[in-house]
């Protein structure tokens, strides 16, 4: 399996080859990338100039009624993570799940 990094330079390869083969085409066709389950890749294909990314990631989160908890900042890190909200800690709690956001 590729590394994050590797998936990421080979996007913008992709991309950058696409540019130099077609400099005349329209700017109406679109780039997608399929396959990504990283929050953060999606957002990095995204800056790079993909249009569309396909990710089971919702669904899988949406299945298991979890929620992504991002720090404000939007760094992966240790204020990141899948929040179970079948927890009866969040059957009240009206707060942020991320502290500080």
């Amino acid at each position: 399996a590729c590394s994050r990094e590797d998936r990421l330079k080979i996007v913008s390869n992709c991309l950058a080859k696409l540019e130099e083969a077609f400099p005349d085409a329209p700017t109406i066709q679109s780039t997608a990338f399929m396959g990504s389950c990283d929050p953060f890749e999606v957002l990095e294909v995204l800056a790079l100039g993909v249009d569309t990314v396909e990710t089971s990631l919702p669904y899988v989160m949406t299945r298991q009624s979890l929620a992504l908890a991002v720090s404000c900042e939007g760094q992966a890190g240790p204020e990141t993570s899948a929040v179970n909200l079948r927890d009866s800690a969040f059957a009240r709690d009206q707060g942020p799940l991320v502290n500080g956001c």
